[in-house]
């Protein structure tokens, strides 16, 4: 049995390895100078210089290298550096993967106890249970073409994902249940991964899967015996940023005043879902990366989801807050005739709610 230190060098390891691995995987969501809008947090003027953005990207990847081998605090706060420092470039940055690796890693960095550690997955997986309580996440998945399984037992697994996954994630608070719920959890990531492989074809969140099992298995299976308790954390800024991180954000989200990608809602179908409808006058206009996305509706209408363009090059689901549909229109502005006026030519529309 690990000691709480090795315990927590094991967790920041894995955070890590995650992370350098979509590097990779993901490499140009890393990029400022790509075919894609990029959204800044604050405004351009915060833009990393051209110049700049390689070597910062690499120096990102040798200190996940170096951190990874010794897990000094000083390489984990210039990672944690640097990671502000490309989101305040682009927020697509801010994805719920990358999200969980730096509060791991800001958790390492105040010296939190194990307790802190197994309260960020719970909630984690608590809220991802909850946020799936919604009509789109029902709709999606029983009216999802399945292995030709039958409507019926399509909306009972509609219904029985997010009860499970938010069952089994109180089930980790219990000493008696915490093994059956790891079970539990393990077998739903192994469950994603098939879907992952046989219909969604959105390799980039099987490192997450596999890398979120190991690290369960650390906190919850290995250490039987630390009991999730209310313990104090040496520094009162660990609990508030778990505090803020799995109840404050997540419940902010619901009256729209916190990001969705940083409450957990990621993969439960009730988040912004942007398309533009294409007028046949700007149709061939567009960059050739949006016009093989184009579909067409029942009334032969041509549009493009937002979320296809992005997925292609970023690797990653687009950061669909409102406020960067700005950076959107004054991208696609360029390759658009003179005096072409968006919401005639161009119609933004939200898929969010399902009918």
């Amino acid at each position: 049995m690990q000691s709480a230190h090795q315990l927590h060098y094991t967790i920041v390891r894995f955070s890590l390895l995650l992370n350098f691995i979509m590097l990779f995987t993901c490499n140009q969501l890393w990029i400022n100078t790509k075919s894609l809008p990029i959204f800044p947090l604050i405004n351009n003027k915060w833009l990393t210089p051209d110049y700049l953005e390689m070597p910062i990207l690499i120096i990102y990847g040798i200190l996940h290298l170096l951190a990874f081998i010794k897990p000094k605090k000083i390489f984990i706060g210039f990672i944690i550096f640097l990671y502000i420092i490309m989101v305040l470039n682009d927020q697509n940055r801010l994805v719920t993967y990358h999200y969980q690796v730096m509060i791991i890693l800001l958790l390492f960095l105040f010296n939190s106890t194990t307790t802190i550690f197994k309260g960020l997955f719970i909630g984690i997986y608590f809220w991802g249970g909850i946020h799936k309580f919604n009509p789109c996440f029902y709709s999606y998945f029983s009216n999802l073409h399945m292995f030709g399984l039958p409507y019926f037992f399509k909306s009972v697994v509609a219904i029985g994902i997010p009860l499970t996954e938010t069952l089994l994630a109180l089930g980790l608070i219990f000493k008696l249940t915490k093994k059956y719920a790891f079970i539990g959890l393990v077998t739903m990531h192994v469950f994603i991964l098939i879907l992952v492989f046989f219909l969604f074809k959105s390799y980039n969140i099987i490192p997450w899967n596999i890398i979120n099992c190991f690290i369960l298995f650390h906190l919850f299976w290995e250490n039987q015996n630390i009991s999730f308790s209310l313990e104090k954390s040496k520094k009162g800024i660990t609990t508030l940023i778990l505090a803020t991180t799995i109840l404050v954000g997540p419940l902010l989200n619901k009256a729209n005043l916190w990001d969705e990608h940083l409450a957990f809602k990621m993969y439960t179908y009730d988040v912004n879902q942007f398309y533009y409808e294409v007028s046949d006058k700007v149709k061939t206009s567009l960059p050739m990366e949006i016009q093989e996305y184009y579909r067409e509706d029942q009334n032969g209408k041509t549009f493009f989801y937002l979320y296809d363009w992005f997925l292609s090059i970023n690797r990653v689901p687009m950061y669909s807050e409102e406020r960067n549909i700005i950076h959107i229109e004054n991208y696609l502005k360029n390759f658009l005739p003179f005096g072409t006026v968006f919401n005639e030519e161009l119609t933004l529309k939200n898929y969010r709610y399902c009918k």
